[in-house]
């Protein structure tokens, strides 16, 4: 990864408010605060298998989730096992959800398990399916669906809600959770194509763009992408970042802008690099 840099929180960052969609669509995006994010109690049928030596192995069924793409992330109280959409065939259908369950690293045994799904766990949905760009939505969901704190205290699971072919009407839900109880810390709706998510500490910071890449039709992406997915361009104005504190769920959020790829974060500072 190029051209690395640290930033000790997020330059020019300002308090700012939630706006409604961009003008220019060919439909219409879901009204502004409704694509919340429910998270519930999640069903989980555990069972032991023999680990074929020392430590332990577990095999998890949860009950009714629909994802089909699955990650082991550490925490601070265990490790998180996440089932987050692919963005392909039924799940655009039968509705997208984010299954995330804490286990005991003592002997695998289920701590909490959440399911977080959109509002009545409503399926995604699209505006002109034709034009909709989505090796670059999949590409995006696959590096952002799912992120944990460099303290291993949250996680951050996000879940597209509305798709367009013009990319600034996008919307997405966004919930983070305490690692250790599975308690909601923050829940959010987002606004605008999401690039990249991540956590500090004491933050969430999601990254958004009007093109599929965070520095609208400059060369960062590389040949042939200023073409066909970025319909909604920003004209080289660069990503938003925007800063949802964790202490105060009722905080307010505060953004800043970038041509760089947001690729991760510190305890206290942002990792943004050139090229991912």
């Amino acid at each position: 990864r190029a051209a690395l840099a640290a930033l000790a929180g997020i330059p020019a960052l300002a308090a700012c408010t939630r706006i409604g969609a961009h003008a220019g669509s060919t439909g219409s995006p879901p009204a502004v605060g409704s694509m919340m994010p429910e998270v519930k109690d999640l069903t989980v049928d555990v069972a032991r298998a023999d680990p074929g030596g020392e430590g332990w192995r577990v095999d998890l069924s949860p009950e009714g989730v629909k994802s089909s793409q699955e990650a082991v992330l550490p925490s601070q109280a265990g490790p998180l096992v996440a089932l987050v959409s692919g963005y392909y065939g039924e799940s655009l259908e039968n509705g997208l959800d984010a299954a995330l369950m804490a286990l005991d690293p003592a002997d695998g045994s289920l701590a909490w398990a959440r399911l977080v799904t959109l509002p009545g766990g409503v399926a995604l949905r699209q505006d002109n399916y034709s034009g909709i760009p989505w090796g670059e939505i999949r590409a995006a969901a696959g590096r952002s669906a799912v992120a944990v704190s460099p303290d291993g205290r949250h996680v951050s699971v996000i879940v597209r809600a509305y798709v367009s072919s013009v990319l600034s009407e996008h919307v997405s839900a966004a919930a983070v959770l305490d690692a250790a109880s599975g308690r909601v810390v923050r829940a959010e709706e987002i606004r605008g194509f999401v690039v990249a998510q991540a956590l500090t500490d004491d933050a969430l910071i999601v990254q958004t763009s009007n093109t599929p890449y965070p520095g609208a039709d400059n060369v960062i992406a590389g040949p042939g992408a200023g073409t066909g997915a970025d319909a909604g361009g920003s004209g080289g104005a660069g990503s938003t970042l925007t800063s949802f504190p964790l202490a105060d769920p009722q905080a307010p959020p505060a953004t800043g802008s970038t041509p760089l790829w947001l690729l991760g974060a510190t305890h206290d500072s942002l990792i943004l690099g050139a090229a991912r």
